[in-house]
């Protein structure tokens, strides 16, 4: 016997809790993933000593690769 809550069974509720939960989940890791690749590429570029402006680094860095 379920229970109505709105318009919706109490079992498809959780469902849907369990959805929105889910995604929001997968954002947070996206979210994680993304600030962790640019924290990697900001630390290689400070190690590597290339700033924004300074073509030549730059381009000494492009012709070793």
């Amino acid at each position: 016997m379920s229970k109505e809550v709105g318009l919706t069974t109490e079992g498809e509720a959780t469902r849907n809790d369990a959805a929105a939960h889910a995604l929001e989940l997968k954002s947070e890791r996206r979210r994680r993933a993304i600030f962790i690749l640019l924290a990697i590429l900001g630390t290689t570029a400070l190690l590597l000593g290339i700033r924004l402006g300074d073509p030549e680094t730059i381009h000494r860095f492009a012709a070793q690769i």
